[in-house]
């Protein structure tokens, strides 16, 4: 947390969503390869329309986190959020093993 005080400046600056765009385009690359990474070793179909959606939440997370929010060290939001991000892509493996969801994203 010792930049905590630069991000929380940056948070309530006037150019707080030209921030946002240029950092979540960053987080959105270095989550999407994650995830697709994650998909092809678990053979899961997911829908990469729905890649921005997470990259948003998870920006809203750490924001709220950052403005105190969430009162947890930055070691329990890893795990809080490593937490959420598990459960989703269980959530999809058992929802395409019970023909739930289909196997291609497309349809």
């Amino acid at each position: 947390m010792t930049n905590s005080a630069v991000c929380l400046c940056a948070l309530r600056s006037p150019g707080h969503d030209a921030l946002k765009r240029f950092f979540g385009a960053s987080l959105e690359a270095i989550f999407r390869a994650e995830l697709e990474e994650t998909a092809a070793r678990l053979k899961l179909d997911l829908d990469p329309e729905g890649i921005p959606l997470f990259v948003s939440a998870l920006g809203g997370i750490m924001e709220a986190w950052l403005l105190g929010l969430f009162p947890d060290t930055p070691e329990n939001m890893v795990r809080r959020i490593n937490g959420f991000l598990q459960s989703h892509i269980y959530g999809i493996q058992v929802l395409q093993e019970h023909g739930v969801l289909p196997h291609d994203p497309s349809c």
